[in-house]
């Protein structure tokens, strides 16, 4: 899988909800509010049977091997990305988790540095974006140029960096769905031309609904890896730095670690 490649890529770089308990390592003391999309993106976040995210997938296991690393409590907060974004601005919340740098939520988010630098190597995890667009469109990405027909709209999940990137390529976004399934199911309906979404979970959802792999294709090739962090309020950052840094450290400790890759082997 296009994701577990990332993933090994970076290691060589060398839950206050409802019914959801809280990740904790077992040495009380700390504590930190983590906003968590709640929107499914299998293997990260995968949703129960009745489509609602509660605790399962990848990130919630790297958040019980940090808290057992590290001794911080994570109190998670399910939330609509925008939301995330929102309460990491106003501090309603320590930190966000597989938060992507850009230079606007680098005004509102800590990310890890070294050097004067965001610092790649205590990233959670790397993914990329890719376009999907339908088979008979007129589309067209060379990895470096991307030409759509006059008028042409891209949808990309509420909140998501990928609308940053679109605006690069001089296109128009479309964040009307807060899923990368809402937005094919969009794309399906021709409300949208095309859409940019992290490629692990679109080629999921394409290999899921073979009426929609009928029609849709993957385009080739996806955008450059892209680090994903766990990100803290700025307030969170001036209260508490030492431990923020120790923090990071831990996550990238565990990121590279034997448990944890067990973990990545055992995911479909």
């Amino acid at each position: 899988m296009a994701w577990r490649c990332l993933l090994y890529l970076l290691l060589g770089l060398h839950l206050s909800v409802a019914a959801q308990p809280d990740l904790d390592g077992g040495r009380r003391g700390l504590y930190l509010r983590l906003c968590v999309d709640e929107a499914p993106s299998a293997p990260w976040r995968v949703p129960d049977a009745d489509g609602r995210v509660r605790g399962r997938g990848l990130e919630f296991e790297f958040l019980r091997l940090l808290a057992e690393q590290s001794g911080w409590e994570f109190r998670v907060l399910l939330r609509p990305w925008r939301r995330c974004l929102q309460d990491v601005r106003t501090g309603q919340v320590d930190a966000v988790l597989g938060i992507s740098h850009t230079a606007d939520r680098a005004e509102f988010v800590q990310f890890p540095h070294s050097n004067g630098q965001v610092d790649p190597q205590l990233a959670v995890r790397v993914d990329q974006y890719a376009f999907v667009a339908p088979s008979a469109s007129k589309l067209r990405w060379d990895g470096a140029q991307l030409e759509l027909p006059p008028g042409a709209k891209v949808g990309v999940p509420a909140g998501y960096s990928g609308a940053q990137l679109l605006r690069r390529f001089g296109a128009a976004a479309d964040e009307s769905s807060r899923t990368a399934e809402g937005t094919l199911e969009r794309l399906m309906q021709g409300q949208i031309q095309a859409a940019l979404l992290p490629r692990a979970e679109a080629q999921r959802l394409l290999a899921e609904r073979t009426q929609w792999a009928q029609r849709l294709s993957l385009l080739e090739p996806a955008l450059p890896a892209r680090a994903y962090y766990l990100g803290a309020s700025l307030e969170f950052a001036r209260r508490h730095p030492g431990r923020l840094r120790d923090l990071w450290r831990d996550v990238a400790l565990v990121r590279d670690s034997a448990e944890y890759r067990r973990v990545l082997a055992q995911t479909p």
